[in-house]
Order: structure tokens, then C-alpha cells, then sequence
């Protein structure tokens, strides 16, 4: 990556491919095209989550970066897949995304569940494609980590909705902060009549919610050895911030960031701030 500025991508100008898993699952991707010989951003949705998440991130980029991501199985454009899965199989489907999609290496970034994917992708890079890890508002899981609080997970899960609209509506009241709830309703509004029209299957649902309870990724930490980034939002009720912490401590040499009043989707509410993180721990280990 560069860290040239200037003329950003245009988040609703990518081009749509599709790659297909080792179990035959298509996968929805989108490619936003940079200079060539620059590494590219792999993205990682989180919990219910398809690629659309990522456009403000996308948008805050330089054009210059080329950025890939993709609708997890079971979410928006991809296939849903009929048999239960675990991190393995989430993380098996970001490598055949890289190897399809992607020449050369990688920084590959996760928020949420997707942090918790990125974890797994990092530490099964038997190729050695992934250059730089970038983990956001996410846990190394297992009793180790901190869990939300009860009304925070209720909130998380839409505990009380009519429908799905309604069900990330509520998710919401917990995804970001206060202040930026009151800011910026209209982008909130926004989101989630998107989730309204693309409602997440109930089995894709569950099994992503599988997927993050058997998540333990504690004693394998110190075995990543590549560059790392944690990001975190102090204002994060939906994975509180000492998990963030507890992921740079363990993680050799890994950097740690954190954005003060910031909630759970830090790149949502800073997007630009979160970029500037991205091409400058990039910068410097190039």
C-alpha cells in the first residue's frame, strides 16, 4: 500500500465476481480496482453483516489502494449453505477469496466476527499471503475475554423486533455510540432499512452465532508473527474495550489504537480516521 491521498474510491463503483469455496459455495465479492503492485485490503463482514458494511471505509480510501470484500456465506448475494460451520470454514473462505481474487500479499482486516475470522485466517496462512493484520472491535474470545453486558447482547440481538428492520433498529442502539446515534440518524435510518431489504437467514444467523461461541483464539496469539494493528472503540459496549487490549498484549509486537467516544463500528463513525490508521501502520512495515 500507498499512502498517497487524494482521489478516493467511489464505494458504489466496484466490480462484482464471484469466487467459489473448496465446498463449492459461491461467494459475492466485490473488487475495487488500485494501482498495480499494491497490496490489497481484504475485508471480513461481521455478524450478520455482508459487504455493503465496509462502504464508508471504502469511500475513505485512497483510489490508490486496492480493496476486496465479500458476503460471507448465508449473507446477502452468497449462497447459503445447508451444513453447520465453524471458524475453520469462515477462514477457509477468506484464503479462497485472497487466492482467487488477490496476486501477491495481503492486509486483511476484520471488525467484529470478522476480527475473530481474521484471527483464524492469519494463523492457518500456511502460503504466507497475509503481510499485516488489522484487527478491529474484536476479542480473542474463550474465558479469557470480556462479554458484553446482558442488555448490550439483548440489544446486539434484537431481542423484543417484529421483523428484521425492526431487529437491527434496536442492534443500533448498541452498535454506536451515543453522540453519533443523535449525529447521524439519517445514515443510521439508512442502514437499516439496507438490513430490512437483505434480511440474514435464520441458519445463517445461528451459525454464525456458532461460529463466535466456540471462538478461542487465547493460547495461539503468541504464535502470530506478522505485523498486527488492533483498533478499538472506547465507547464499545458490544465487545468492551480491555478485549482489544488483551489482543495486543498477546499478540507479539501488535499496536494498539483506540478512539475515544468511538462505539462498536468505529469505521462507521470514523471512517477516515480508521484509514489513516490503516495506511499508516501499513507505511511502517512495508
Amino acid at each position: 500500500m500507498d499512502t498517497t491521498h487524494g482521489v478516493h474510491h467511489d464505494a458504489a463503483a466496484s466490480r462484482t465476481m464471484r469466487v467459489t469455496t473448496d465446498d463449492g459455495i459461491a461467494l459475492a465479492c466485490s473488487v475495487w480496482e488500485g494501482d498495480p503492485g499494491v497490496e490489497p485490503l481484504i475485508c471480513i463482514p461481521g455478524l450478520g453483516s455482508a459487504r455493503h458494511v465496509y462502504h464508508p471505509l471504502v469511500a475513505a480510501l485512497p483510489a490508490s489502494i486496492p480493496v476486496i470484500s465479500f458476503d460471507p456465506r448465508g449473507v446477502g448475494e452468497s449462497e447459503v449453505p445447508t451444513a453447520p460451520y465453524g471458524m475453520d470454514r469462515l477462514a477457509r473462505d477468506v484464503h479462497a477469496v485472497i487466492r482467487e481474487l488477490a496476486a501477491g500479499n495481503v492486509t486483511v482486516f476484520g471488525a467484529s466476527m470478522g476480527g475473530m475470522v481474521a484471527q483464524h485466517v492469519a494463523l492457518t496462512d500456511t502460503c504466507d499471503r497475509v503481510k499485516h493484520l488489522i484487527l478491529v472491535a474484536t476479542t480473542p474470545g474463550g474465558p479469557h475475554a470480556t462479554p458484553p453486558v446482558q442488555w448490550a447482547f439483548d440489544r446486539l440481538m434484537g431481542k423484543g423486533a417484529r421483523d428484521p428492520g425492526d431487529a437491527y433498529r434496536i442492534a443500533c442502539t448498541v452498535l454506536y455510540s451515543e453522540n453519533f446515534q443523535i449525529r447521524e440518524e439519517r445514515f443510521i435510518a439508512s442502514e437499516v432499512a439496507y438490513r430490512s431489504a437483505h434480511p440474514v437467514p435464520g441458519r445463517t444467523f445461528l451459525a454464525q452465532r456458532h461460529a463466535i461461541a466456540e471462538h478461542d483464539t487465547y493460547s495461539d496469539l503468541p504464535s502470530i508473527r506478522i505485523p498486527t494493528l488492533v483498533l478499538h472503540g472506547m465507547d464499545d459496549v458490544v465487545q468492551p474495550a480491555v478485549n482489544g487490549e488483551l489482543l495486543a498484549h498477546r499478540i507479539p509486537n501488535a499496536l494498539l489504537e483506540e478512539f475515544p467516544h468511538a462505539g462498536h463500528l468505529v469505521f462507521h463513525e470514523d471512517p477516515e480516521g480508521v484509514a489513516r490508521s490503516i495506511l499508516g501502520f501499513v507505511a511502517q512495515y512495508p
